[in-house]
């Protein structure tokens, strides 16, 4: 069971990462086309800023899920745990930081 729990933890913030992505880039676009129209400069530069930051976010869901599936389909868990609390460090992912320090004290039993 104790196994079981770090991958899951990980898949769950690869999933909120992704959705968050989703939903800033919809939001970023939407935000550029209204505003664009009244020609205000600030929230064609927060709109942009904010695709950018979906598209990180989507990276680092899209990383997160490899690295659920390379977790369950070996066992190096020892390795993938460090790249988890990195990736969770950089994304600023709770669940996925706690899924990679779970994943380095399960692989040491």
């Amino acid at each position: 069971m104790g196994n079981e729990i770090s991958p899951t933890l990980i898949l769950m913030g690869g999933v909120m990462w992704l959705i968050t992505g989703f939903f800033l880039i919809l939001g970023s676009i939407a935000m550029v086309i209204v505003y664009s129209i009244k020609d205000s400069g600030i929230w064609i530069f927060l709109g942009s800023l904010f695709l950018v930051i979906g598209i990180l976010f989507l990276f680092f869901g899209i990383l997160a899920m490899k690295i659920f599936q390379l977790n369950n389909s070996s066992k190096k868990s020892g390795k993938l745990g460090i790249l988890s609390i990195i990736i969770g460090f950089l994304g600023l992912n709770l669940l996925v930081l706690i899924g990679g320090i779970l994943g380095i004290v399960n692989s040491k039993k």
